[in-house]
């Protein structure tokens, strides 16, 4: 399989904090992805995409052997005030409805997956990227 090169295609800048230069390839992958779907109304792989993103973001920037789920990495990024209380609180939203991946909790909960939250979730990635790249 021919590998991307993402430094060409979609830009260095948006992502350049982060060191692995695998993990930079995924992020600029999705993140090209999330913006496709956001320009074509795809509401729910926007949510998915976005908050994986800022997942791999919390996970690479706490560089912890024992952080390896989103919960986790909030709570750390949080306590080492890598992240700010309102953003802590916002990530929290992102990481409950990434969790509509999964359709039975999707059902269960019947809450609507539409522009507002896929807007929202854009929003709240692009506010963790544009912290981290300075």
């Amino acid at each position: 399989m021919k590998k991307i090169d993402s430094n060409k295609k979609f830009g260095r800048r948006t992502f350049d904090f982060i060191k692995n230069k695998d993990l930079f390839g995924l992020l600029q992958r999705d993140y090209k992805s999330a913006k496709v779907c956001l320009k074509n109304k795809l509401w729910k792989p926007i949510i998915i995409l976005y908050a994986s993103i800022i997942e791999a973001i919390l996970i690479e920037k706490l560089q912890s052997k024992e952080v390896t789920t989103f919960a986790q990495a909030l709570e750390r990024a949080k306590a080492k005030s890598i992240v700010s209380e309102q953003d802590y609180h916002k990530i929290h939203i992102v990481k409950d409805l990434r969790n509509y991946v999964h359709l039975h909790k999707e059902l269960k909960e019947n809450r609507d997956i539409n522009e507002y939250w896929a807007k929202t979730f854009a929003d709240i990635c692009e506010s963790i990227i544009k912290r981290f790249q300075k």
